[in-house]
C-alpha cells in the first residue's frame, strides 16, 4: 500500500464515517503482480479519510468547548467567590459555616451538539475556614 513502516497517525475511518460519512470514501488497492503475473500483493479493501473535510467540524468544536470553559470558569468564579467562600445552593449567602466542615456547591452545566450525554453537574468544594 505504499505505507511506510513507522507509526501512523490519523483518524480510524470507521469511526468517523459514523459521524461525518461524507468524510470517508472506500478504496480498494489492486492487487500488485510481479513480470510473471503472480499476485505478490493481494487486493486490499480499505476506507480512506478526507481530513480537509475534517477541519472545519474541529474548529467550531474546539470554538464550542472554549465557550463551555468559559462558562464553567465564570460559575467557579461566581461560586468560589461567594460570602464564606461557597455559594449555598438554596441560594441564601447569609448561611454560616461549621469549622471544618466541608461546603459543595453544584455547578450545572449543558451538553452541547457535540455530547450526547444528559446534563450533568461539576462539584466545586472548598474547605470552610
Amino acid at each position: 500500500m505504499g505505507l511506510s513502516s513507522g507509526p501512523q497517525y490519523g483518524f480510524l475511518a470507521q469511526e468517523l464515517e459514523q459521524v461525518i460519512p461524507e468524510a470517508v470514501k472506500d478504496l480498494t488497492f489492486q492487487a500488485q503482480m510481479d513480470s510473471m503475473g503472480q499476485e505478490i500483493y493481494p487486493a486490499v479493501a480499505s476506507k480512506i479519510v478526507n481530513t480537509n473535510m475534517v477541519i472545519p467540524f474541529l474548529v467550531a468544536a474546539v470554538k464550542e468547548q472554549q465557550a463551555l470553559i468559559a462558562d464553567l470558569q465564570d460559575q467557579i468564579n461566581n461560586c468560589c467567590s461567594a460570602p464564606g467562600g461557597m455559594a449555598p445552593e438554596n441560594g441564601d449567602h447569609s448561611a454560616t459555616h461549621t469549622d471544618g466542615m466541608l461546603q459543595e456547591q453544584r455547578l450545572r452545566s449543558f451538553p452541547t451538539q457535540w455530547q450526547s450525554l444528559p446534563g450533568w453537574s461539576t462539584t466545586c468544594q472548598k474547605q470552610a475556614k
